[in-house]
């Protein structure tokens, strides 16, 4: 678990991976590699799913 999420690495063949956030069940599959457009996109997401619990700050924090 990282920031409130569930975070599976067993999908494919290492090439992805399932981030859960347990509350609502909402889940998001990202990829190895992300083009950036993407990883904005998702972090939106993942502000809007995560109530502002989660931010782009708190990510950077844990990384």
């Amino acid at each position: 678990m990282r920031l409130g999420f569930l975070i599976s690495e067993t999908g494919g063949n290492g090439s992805h991976y399932k981030a859960t956030w347990p509350s609502t069940q909402k889940a998001v599959i990202i990829e190895y590699k992300l083009p950036k457009q993407t990883l904005k996109y998702l972090i939106k997401e993942i502000e809007d799913i995560t109530e502002g619990g989660v931010t782009w700050e708190k990510i950077r924090e844990n990384l």
